[in-house]
């Protein structure tokens, strides 16, 4: 029991550690690429028509991150919820086996 409490802990503790550094990783580009727009709105090489699609593109794909980012989140937690009823579910039917049990 311990056992499975412990490699329930570890499995949180490394989908944590994944979305840390994806995170961070987002975050750096996003900086980079925002770092960059600034450097050529400054300069004038952006139209104000150009600059309102890119605002109504962000707007969408801010949106759509933020679905797509959910339902990773669930879906995975999905997954590790099935994984783990899986595994207790063939515990299971193992012990009943071995104490001669029907199933």
């Amino acid at each position: 029991m311990l056992h499975n409490i412990y490699q329930i802990l570890l499995g949180i503790i490394a989908v944590a550690v994944i979305w840390g550094v994806f995170y961070v990783f987002i975050m750096f580009i996003s900086k980079c690429s925002l770092w960059a727009l600034q450097k050529h709105i400054n300069a004038g090489r952006i139209s104000d028509k150009f600059l309102v699609k890119m605002y109504q593109g962000s707007q969408q794909s801010k949106r759509m991150s933020h679905k797509i980012i959910m339902f990773l989140v669930f879906g995975f937690g999905a997954l590790l919820l099935i994984s783990a009823n899986k595994r207790r579910n063939e515990f299971i039917t193992q012990e009943m086996l071995r104490r001669g049990l029907p199933l």
